[in-house]
């Protein structure tokens, strides 16, 4: 009988001592294995954040402030070109996440959307980094993750994402931009930079380095190798050094848009022409026109096929090989 009793009064000890032990790892157990679902359907906005996803990965959240109104990425604006240069279309269009790190977003009410700042959020710090007035990327967004800025002073400047942040043009410009040419992965160009001061005008490159002497003429368009100017009387054709390609000002200069070895030229005589900048002459025969509409170049069968309001003036050869069997051969550049 006594046994009995110490049996039993061990057994009352034991579960004195790890009953709670056992409930407790329990809850502990449910509690991990079990997690609370947060955003379950993985929307970007959600009960007055901003989820930032990779995938399924949650990289990182921004707390809204008007989250009712307008909380949201920023968007580029379509604004009326004043100047000359040969820019993208300057279309609207909604920003998105950079290098899975950084966005651009607007935290406002609705009636101060105009004149909200544009913020700079780094996701790896859940801190607003920067307040700009405007992002101009024109809704392609520019190579190598660049984006023109323009801060609260209303200057314009660069600044890289690429790997981090890097201020590649400093905030000193009344005007930035690019010309309309795409590289391979579809984004713009983003090896030179139109940039003006005071009325003067620059190419700089990349990383803010000169690429020409400055103009008092406004830039209308670029390549490697060459400018274009708009003058008062005309248009003016220089290399990089600012040195003069032609002699005297035109009416249209421009890159073809089709074949950019090519230029299109009308002089002050509405006389059109072809010229190679490769072989550095005219491959055509001068055509009156009243102006660059009138023109279209065809490229077939190892020829270029030039039509002037359409009707076919003239056929050029550029690729003997090709061009052999064609009939239609009235001029040949050797």
């Amino acid at each position: 009988m006594k046994k009995s009793k110490l049996t039993l009064g061990l057994i009352i000890v034991l579960l004195v001592l790890f009953l709670p032990l056992s409930v407790a790892s329990f809850f502990l157990h449910k509690k991990y294995t079990t997690p609370v679902v947060i955003n379950p359907k993985k929307e970007f906005k959600f009960e007055n954040k901003l989820y930032f996803y990779r995938g399924n990965n949650l990289l990182g959240t921004y707390d809204c402030k008007n989250f009712d109104e307008y909380c949201d990425y920023a968007s580029t604006k379509e604004i009326e070109q004043k100047y000359i240069l040969k820019e993208p279309e300057m279309s609207s269009g909604r920003l998105s996440l950079i290098n899975n790190r950084f966005a651009f977003l607007m935290d406002s009410s609705t009636s101060q959307l105009n004149e909200a700042p544009v913020l700079l959020y780094d996701l790896s710090r859940s801190d607003v980094i920067g307040e700009y007035k405007e992002i101009k990327n024109y809704a392609v967004k520019l190579d190598k993750d660049y984006y023109i800025i323009k801060n609260e002073k209303d200057s314009w400047g660069v600044m890289t994402f690429n790997d981090g942040i890097q201020l590649m043009i400093p905030f000193e410009y009344e005007f930035i931009g690019v010309h309309d040419i795409l590289v391979d992965n579809g984004a713009l160009d983003a090896n030179a930079f139109v940039v003006m001061k005071n009325n003067e005008w620059q190419l700089l490159d990349s990383t803010g380095q000169e690429l020409s002497p400055i103009f008092n003429s406004e830039i209308y368009n670029y390549d490697k190798h060459y400018i274009i100017l708009d003058e008062i009387n005309g248009m003016k054709f220089v290399n990089y050094e600012g040195e003069s390609i032609f002699n005297g000002l035109y009416q249209y200069i421009d890159f073809n848009k089709e074949h950019s070895n090519y230029l299109d030229v009308i002089d002050q005589s509405n006389n059109y022409y072809l010229y190679d900048l490769v072989a550095k002459k005219n491959i055509t025969s001068p055509h009156y026109v009243s102006s660059i509409n009138d023109v279209q170049i065809v490229e077939e069968k190892g020829m270029l096929r030039l039509y002037i309001n359409d009707t076919l003036i003239e056929n050029i050869v550029v690729d003997e090989d090709l061009a052999s069997d064609d009939d239609d051969v009235d001029v040949d550049i050797g």
